[in-house]
């Protein structure tokens, strides 16, 4: 199978490529101008299936151009569907995420909750959807759309959530767990954990929580006795 991929040389397009080819497929990049505008595939040119990975990243040049964004956001989604069809795929994956879900009226979220996002990030990822939704609806093509929540794994930059996590298990950090009724209890760990450790908290600091009143467990780290780090280094 040939599959055609945006976004190819970033984190999870690198691995996708590695899997698709350690599976016998053949990845397709879609090759992007300077600008960052996809390019149109070569005439005759085919693949089964397109992949849309490619969105601005960096939170911090979001927010400081939501305009901006916004407009890259529909034209890369709106040209990957157009590329779909010159390609003559039958088939469109979005990379999405699970900021879409916005705060859940339930734990855990179920796939066919209601999409409430309350983001920049999830409502552009929301938007990239019903882009690919109409495509579905105008043609007999399949959409599918992964609503991701923290991607993670070699290669990433640590400006991203679960990098950001395991490096500063590194130094002395704090957690606190947050209840809706603003009761809080907190831990400060003198020693550094191994990342396992700092997630394994993360996982765990919700159970025993009642969830008939609703009670949301929210772990929050931070480093003790150092500034944060800049605003555009914290993942949404």
């Amino acid at each position: 199978m040939r599959v055609a991929i945006t976004g190819a040389s970033g984190f999870i397009g690198t691995h996708l490529v590695t899997a698709l080819g350690a599976r016998g497929h053949t990845a397709v990049p879609v090759k992007r101008e300077a600008a960052g505008e996809l390019v149109s595939p070569h005439e005759g040119e085919r693949a089964e299936a397109l992949v849309h990975l490619a969105f601005p990243t960096d939170a911090g040049a979001r927010r400081a151009d939501p305009v901006a964004t916004l407009q890259a956001v529909v034209r890369g989604a709106a040209k990957a569907v157009a590329i779909a069809e010159q390609l003559g795929a039958s088939h469109l994956v979005l990379a999405s995420t699970g900021k879409v879900f916005g705060s859940p009226d339930r734990l855990p979220i179920a796939d066919d909750d209601h999409a409430q996002p309350t983001t920049q990030l999830g409502l552009l990822k929301r938007l990239a959807e019903e882009i690919f939704a109409c495509a579905a609806r105008r043609s007999e093509v399949g959409v599918t759309s992964l609503r991701i929540f923290n991607a993670y794994g070699p290669g990433q930059t640590g400006a991203f959530l679960i990098p950001a996590i395991t490096r500063g298990a590194s130094s002395t950090w704090a957690s606190s767990i947050t209840r809706e009724t603003g009761s809080t209890s907190r831990t400060s760990l003198t020693r550094s954990p191994p990342p396992s450790k700092c997630l394994l908290l993360a996982r765990t600091s919700g159970r025993g929580m009642s969830g008939a009143a609703r009670l949301t467990a929210r772990v929050r780290f931070w480093r003790c006795f150092e500034s944060p780090a800049p605003r555009s280094q914290h993942p949404e």
